[in-house]
């Protein structure tokens, strides 16, 4: 009965309930559209003292949910996917996901909730809390309504003091009313395809780049790519343990052993927690072969172990050291863990076998910018952009090299061309972040008028077609 209101409005204006209106509760601000409010405040502590770095811990889902109302993927980690996806393009350093929870694990049970050990073993200034409101799909017949709500905070970890918070509901409403029998299966059909899982995922996708887009973006820094890219998958498991699995093996012999070992992965037949002692499995079968190492490197760094994905890749490089791709993932790994000289050593090796390669150029050029050698990092950058023309993350690196240089009108044409190349490639977050760097300079007196409208009309169009 709760959402009758809600449908016999949004059955009579459908647009009034898609399109949100923004409530900075620190102006005490009025809602245009109250049916669809995003709220947020940002605290004078942010204000005063913006964080550098934020890790996105796990969200809680403290709803009251029943065995069939289960959906076939974890909700509050699909929420905490996507705002991390839209929170990264930002001038604050982050940790990535798995790495997070990595290093919470850590953290005796007594003290996993207090903020002074979180810091000690995050090394971070700030973390976001996030809870699940809602998570539900409704169908009415003639109409259907599907949403996704969530509620954040971000609390500085030295005091204890939230910095910002924000809540939302995204939603989609499907159907409408018509008096003809043609309109009224039109409306029918429509109700229906709203409730599909592709529509809940830009549900998520929406929820969480209006909750980023309310908190202040105000760092200038270099950008550094994610090890892993986190993806949303809906799956359900097969009613089957690893161990049986793992019994079915004893009585085959090896390449057929080796042949289900690779298929259960390849398919993502068992959890990911549980894919661990499949890849020991292979490389026990298989310990020369250097892409069982490649491949158990590739799941720990997913995983979150660093230390120990690294001491995969050195296992693989022992085999073969000519693996060009394996040099540059150690090099990600060791920056990730901030050992910059040796990152920058595994970046030339990389570079020094492949030469062709714009991401190892990046690289080189990422180490350099963070060990305070601008030039040699802008060099890089300029050799990436010649690899690959559409390189946003050079363009966008080298405009922060130029800005941190004072040259400010080369810097806006360098953001102008991370712009450009990250709408070219789909990349919706980093795009918004290369025009707020834009307005950034332009407040600073640099004419980007038409860069910044080119950009914004081009973020629009492609915000729509996430959406």
């Amino acid at each position: 009965m709760k959402h009758i209101l809600t449908l016999a409005v949004c059955l009579i204006t459908l647009n009034a309930c898609t399109t949100p209106s923004y409530v900075d509760e620190g102006k005490d601000e009025m809602s245009l559209n109250p049916l669809n409010q995003v709220r947020f405040k940002v605290f004078d502590s942010y204000k005063k003292s913006p964080p550098n770095c934020v890790a996105v811990l796990p969200f809680s889902d403290e709803r009251d949910l029943q065995d069939d109302e289960a959906l076939s993927f974890d909700e509050s980690k699909a929420v905490r996917q996507a705002f991390y996806a839209h929170l990264a393009p930002q001038g604050k350093r982050d940790i990535e996901l798995p790495r997070v929870d990595f290093l919470l694990d850590k953290l005796d049970k007594k003290e996993a909730d207090k903020l002074d050990a979180m810091k000690n073993v995050l090394n971070c200034d700030a973390i976001i809390r996030g809870k699940i409101l809602e998570f539900d799909s409704q169908f009415f017949g003639l109409y259907s309504r599907v949403a996704v709500g969530a509620e954040m905070e971000m609390v500085r970890l030295s005091d204890g003091e939230i910095l910002w918070k924000a809540n939302h509901v995204a939603q989609s409403h499907g159907g409408g009313l018509s008096l003809s029998p043609v309109g009224l299966a039109m409306g029918i059909l429509d109700a229906a395809t709203n409730m599909e899982e592709e529509q809940t995922l830009r549900l998520i996708d929406d929820l969480s780049r209006r909750l980023v887009s309310t908190i202040p973006d105000d760092n200038i820094a270099v950008l550094d790519e994610p090890i892993v890219e986190e993806k949303i998958i809906l799956t359900r498991y097969k009613e089957e343990t690893l161990s049986d699995f793992l019994k079915t093996l004893q009585a085959k012999e090896k390449p057929d052993q080796i042949a289900a070992l690779e298929e259960a992965l390849a398919t993502k037949r068992f959890p990911f927690g549980e894919r661990f002692t499949l890849y020991e499995q292979l490389i026990s079968l298989d310990e020369k072969n250097p892409a069982r190492h490649n491949d158990f490197a590739q799941y720990l760094a997913h995983a979150g172990d660093y230390s120990e994905a690294i001491s995969a890749t050195q296992a693989s490089l022992s085999l073969n050291p000519k693996d060009d791709s394996i040099h540059f993932l150690q090099g990600r790994l060791l920056s990730k863990t901030s050992h910059y000289d040796d990152a920058l050593s595994a970046y030339l090796k990389a570079s020094a076998i492949n030469n062709k390669n714009a991401e190892y150029l990046n690289g080189i050029g990422y180490v350099n910018s963070i060990l305070g050698r601008p030039e040699k990092a802008y060099a890089a950058y300029e050799m990436a952009l010649k690899q690959d023309p559409a390189n946003g993350y050079a363009y966008y690196n080298m405009g922060v090299t130029l800005q941190n240089a004072g040259e400010l009108e080369n810097a806006a044409d360098a953001y102008y061309g991370a712009g450009l190349a990250y709408i070219k490639n789909g990349r919706f977050g980093q795009a918004q972040k290369t025009l707020t760097d834009l307005n950034d300079l332009s407040s600073q007196g640099v004419d980007v008028s038409g860069e910044i409208k080119t950009l914004n009309e081009a973020i629009a169009e492609l915000g729509k077609k996430e959406t």
